[in-house]
């Protein structure tokens, strides 16, 4: 009984350090992520996506929308998407 005690009080406590380990990550990747999409709109590029020109500010809103839609549906393991 004592060996299943200790075996859950473990488990329990590597389940929380997970947890808070990603979500430190998630917080470190969303600054990472829009210093880069912050980086396309002030570039002058333009940008093609499916034979289409696009200013950099679409093109910024364009990835910002779908890493809101891929962080959304499978949070926090969306570093797997």
């Amino acid at each position: 009984m004592k060996f299943i005690i200790r075996f859950m009080t473990k488990t329990l406590i590597v389940t929380i350090f997970t947890t808070f380990s990603l979500l430190a990550q998630t917080k470190e990747s969303d600054k990472q992520i829009n210093c880069l999409l912050g980086h396309i709109e002030k570039s002058e590029a333009i940008f093609i996506r499916n034979g289409s020109k696009h200013s950099s500010k679409a093109a910024k809103e364009h990835l910002e929308y779908k890493y809101k839609q891929a962080t959304k549906s499978s949070w926090p393991f969306y570093k797997k998407v």
